[in-house]
Order: structure tokens, then C-alpha cells, then sequence
């Protein structure tokens, strides 16, 4: 493959979506060049919420008792509301659970998809000059998705048969997991299998929309990532 991602002018039919799903874990490249002239993103959007949900629903109990111990480990709570916080996290009934982790984790996996879609339409149509259509990089953020999809499925047993969040797939595995909230450890996690597999379908995606060098776009793509890891220490250190 030379250094600059040949433009793709056709790339014949859409892909059907079982070959979208096969391809773009064992082969982006030709997915990606599909991808370029048929966008969509309703498939992986769905899925990825769905198996968050289940996720989410599966773990319930495991991220109340999280929930609960964190709150009394906080030095930003008053100790006379946390007992009165705890109470009222208990006494939901599973109704009102169901609808606030479905609506929760739809609401805030939308606005993820829209937002880190617009920053990427922004690196890449202002800040490194490129054009491509803010659908094309929406289609491109929620396939890439779909690794996230892959990693829920792994984690969820491992998480059960744990009874607990802490299950990293990144170097934070080497520290003690009640630091998981200071920059050291975010800083770890960062270095994830599987945020180091978006990392590089990500650098495909957008070298293949936009038709940047591969450096080009990874670079982009890094800035981006740094950002938001900043971002998350920074919000982790305030709150």
C-alpha cells in the first residue's frame, strides 16, 4: 500500500450489511472504499445500542453497588446527603431502572455519534482541508462502532464472573483499581487493544473519505483522541 490512499472514484455496489459487518473487522480497507460512496449508519447505531443496553440491564446490579461505594469513597459529597443519596438509588423500583438505562444509554450514545462525528468533519474539512460530507463521517464514527460492540461481548462475561466493573483490556490492568479515576490510570487505560483498534480504523475511515496520506490522517485522528482524553482527565479531576 503506498503512503497516499488512492482516490476511490467507484467502488461498484453497496455492500449488503452482513459483508459491512464481516468487513469492517477483518477487511477495513475494502470496506472503507465502499463506505465512501454509500454511506449509512443506521445498522451499527442500533446494534451498538442494543448490546449497551444489554450491557447495561446484565451489570444493573454490579453498577449499583459500584454506584453506592463511590459515593461514599467521595470527598465532594457532604456525608449528611450521602446516606440520602444511596437511599434513593435503592428504592427505585426495576420500572423506572429499565427506562432510565434505555433512555440513558440511547440518549447519551446519540449525542456521542453526533458530536465525535462533527469533530472529525471539522479536522477534516477545516483544519487539514480535505472535503467530505458530514454523513460520510457519521457513517465512518458509528461502523468503527461496532469494535465497541465486540468489546461489551467479550467484557460482559468477564464482568459477571468477576462481579465487578474493573476488567481492563488496557495497561491499567497492572494498577490497583480503586485508582481508576486519576490521571495516571485514564492515562493507562487509554492504551486499550481495542481503543488501539479504533484508533486504526479510524485512520483508514478518514484517509479513505477524504483521500488524505496516511500520516495525514492518523495525525488528524490522534489530535482528536488527545482531546478527548484531556478532556476526560480534566472532568475526571473536577468532579
Amino acid at each position: 500500500m503506498t503512503e497516499d490512499v488512492q482516490k476511490v472514484t467507484v467502488t461498484g455496489e453497496k455492500m449488503s450489511i452482513g459483508k459491512r459487518i464481516i468487513n469492517i473487522y477483518l477487511s477495513p480497507v475494502e470496506f472503507f472504499k465502499n463506505l465512501k460512496d454509500h454511506p449509512t449508519w443506521l445498522v451499527p447505531y442500533i446494534l451498538t445500542i442494543l448490546v449497551a443496553i444489554l450491557f447495561s440491564l446484565s451489570t444493573k446490579d454490579i453498577m449499583l453497588d459500584f454506584q453506592k461505594e463511590a459515593i461514599y469513597n467521595s470527598k465532594r459529597i457532604p456525608e449528611e446527603f450521602k446516606d440520602k443519596a444511596i437511599e434513593r438509588m435503592e428504592n427505585k423500583s426495576d420500572t423506572r431502572r429499565y427506562i432510565e438505562t434505555i433512555g440513558g444509554t440511547t440518549v447519551s450514545l446519540t449525542v456521542i455519534l453526533l458530536v465525535a462525528a462533527g469533530a472529525f468533519w471539522i479536522m477534516g474539512n477545516f483544519v487539514l482541508g480535505g472535503e467530505a460530507s458530514y454523513k460520510q463521517m457519521v457513517s465512518m464514527y458509528s461502523w468503527v462502532g461496532m469494535i465497541g460492540l465486540l468489546e461489551s461481548l467479550i467484557k460482559l462475561p468477564l464482568v459477571l464472573a468477576k462481579n465487578s466493573i474493573h476488567v481492563y483490556t488496557s495497561l491499567a490492568v497492572f494498577m490497583d483499581p480503586s485508582k481508576y479515576r486519576t490521571p495516571l490510570f485514564m492515562l493507562l487505560n487509554a492504551v486499550d487493544i481495542f481503543t488501539i483498534w479504533r484508533i486504526a480504523l479510524w485512520t483508514i475511515g478518514f484517509g479513505m473519505i477524504y483521500n488524505f496520506s496516511r500520516g495525514k490522517a492518523l495525525s488528524g485522528v490522534l489530535v482528536l483522541y488527545a482531546l478527548y482524553l484531556a478532556g476526560s482527565i480534566a472532568l475526571a479531576t473536577i468532579f
